[in-house]
């Protein structure tokens, strides 16, 4: 999975004296520049590239036309292949990124560019440079340009250590929510913290951004059911449940997860609101409310008016109004009966999808094989008289 804006260039095998002749032609002393060069090439080639790529190198490459200067970092990075150490490469890669920020020569779209082209040159993934290459685009306001890549980042830190996931997800939550993606934003905060796992405790740096994460989700409770998560079994929230700013977390999670509007007043009434959690009460009731007729709906499949006004406690005179916004929301899909004050159901959302909910779905999809089976078989016998 590779970052688009980039060219690859094919090279020869002597990349080095392909990237020297072709530096040596813009130095101001391509005699020594070529002296130089080719004495740190019989030492080694990672001594080469970090004496070599200096900023003022990079100033030259940035000088030249996009595709050639695309065109010398493929070079370079098959140079960077034949140090094979990961350590001294990603050292190179952090050099020749800091000297591409540091330049004044060219655009930030060029050097993006650049970026690009050195991570997708790269055997396998490379977490300091995926950062790099994300921080820098989304300082420069071009992470749009990027966003659709990075929707995979998945597949970009397949085999990545927990700690340099963090690090990627953050990021990418940050740079998507930049350019007004709250949705992919989201999606990242989700991964990061499903990063933790039950043996792992937090750290003191973990904690707070957990913490910061949390809150952004209990302040917009329709958020939950959409992200396909149980919030609530997420073992950073079983460890952070137990700090006296986030009492009751949990038992919120599952009110909001699955609960109705009751559950929501007895959480409420219990736990006095939690201020440590940041909750604005008026929109989560009003959530509360959407997300228990919601329930309503899975249960049955035509809704009386008093039934709704029972479970949201509204006057009845309001229930129109709440089917309706439920409806905007894309919770159900129904049309409302006037004439016997009732709501008759066409779909709902499953605000859960557990084990239960996959016993229930194989059952169903079992019946419908079945029907369609017999089915067929009436055909067949039709066919044959």
């Amino acid at each position: 999975h590779q970052l688009n804006m980039s060219v690859l260039v094919s090279v020869s095998d002597d990349v080095e004296s392909a990237l020297i002749s072709t530096l040596a032609v813009v130095h101001p002393s391509p005699n020594d520049f070529r002296s130089t060069c080719a004495s740190l090439i019989t030492s080694s080639y990672s001594s080469f590239l970090l004496q070599f790529l200096t900023p003022s190198s990079i100033d030259l490459i940035l000088t030249m036309e996009q595709r050639e200067a695309e065109a010398m970092v493929t070079m370079i990075c098959g140079l960077i292949k034949k140090v094979q150490d990961g350590k001294e490469e990603e050292k190179i890669e952090t050099e020749i990124v800091a000297a591409l920020k540091k330049s004044e020569k060219s655009n930030p779209e060029s050097k993006l560019r650049l970026m690009c082209n050195l991570y997708n040159l790269r055997p396998s993934p490379s977490t300091p440079l995926l950062i790099s290459v994300l921080s820098y685009a989304s300082q420069t306001s071009q992470f749009k340009l990027l966003a659709k890549n990075v929707t995979e980042v998945d597949a970009m830190l397949n085999g990545v250590e927990a700690v340099g996931k963090r690090k990627a997800y953050l990021l990418a939550k940050e740079a998507f929510e930049s350019i007004g993606d709250e949705g992919e934003g989201r999606k990242a905060a989700v991964k990061y913290l499903l990063t933790f796992t039950p043996s792992e405790r937090l750290t003191p740096m973990d904690r707070p951004i957990c913490k910061s994460l949390l809150r952004s989700f209990l302040t917009s409770p329709m958020t939950l059911w959409s992200q396909s998560t149980s919030f609530s079994e997420l073992s950073c929230v079983l460890e952070i449940s137990s700090d006296p700013d986030f009492k009751g977390i949990k038992e919120l999670l599952d009110v909001f997860e699955e609960g109705k509007f009751d559950d929501w007043i007895e959480w409420k009434d219990r736990y006095g609101g939690e201020k440590g959690l940041g909750l604005n009460l008026d929109k989560c009731e009003d959530a509360m409310r959407l997300l228990s007729l919601c329930s309503l709906a899975q249960e049955q499949g035509e809704i009386p008016f008093d039934s709704i006004a029972s479970a949201l406690r509204v006057p009845p005179a309001s229930v129109e109004r709440w089917v309706v916004q439920a409806i905007a929301s894309g919770l159900i899909t129904g049309k409302i009966d006037q004439v016997k004050s009732t709501v008759v159901v066409e779909r709902s959302v499953v605000r859960k999808f557990g084990v239960e909910e996959w016993k229930k779905l194989n059952g169903v999809i079992g019946e419908w094989k079945g029907r369609v089976m017999k089915t067929m078989e009436e055909l067949k016998g039709r066919q044959k008289k």
